[in-house]
């Protein structure tokens, strides 16, 4: 003795219409210019990357070109201060009777 299952199903002469319509007002940009508008953006910053890094770049080759010219300045000094030292010890041998060499 099985009872067959129930089953519901629509009511009698169907459902009522559902309203589907959407009222969306209509965009402003379509995607080609919104994809051309953010291509834009993208373009300008990349510009605006290159030249900072260009700027950049000059600024470290200046700053490099700087040190040297300072480091051959120093080296400069260094040397004529080693050569007027060992120039005073060779007079000061050559002052007590040596011959200048060891």
């Amino acid at each position: 003795m099985s009872i067959p299952p129930k089953q519901d199903g629509p009511p009698p002469g169907g459902f009522k219409p559902i309203s589907w319509k959407r009222n969306i007002p209509p965009s402003r940009f379509n995607g080609v210019s919104l994809f051309m508008i953010a291509g834009g953006l993208m373009s300008y910053g990349l510009y605006r990357l290159v030249k900072g890094n260009q700027k950049e770049s000059e600024k470290r080759k200046q700053l490099a070109k700087e040190r040297t010219e300072a480091m051959e300045k120093w080296q400069i000094e260094y040397n004529i201060k080693t050569f007027t030292g060992m120039r005073k010890a060779l007079d000061e041998q050559m002052a007590q009777g040596g011959d200048g060499h060891h």
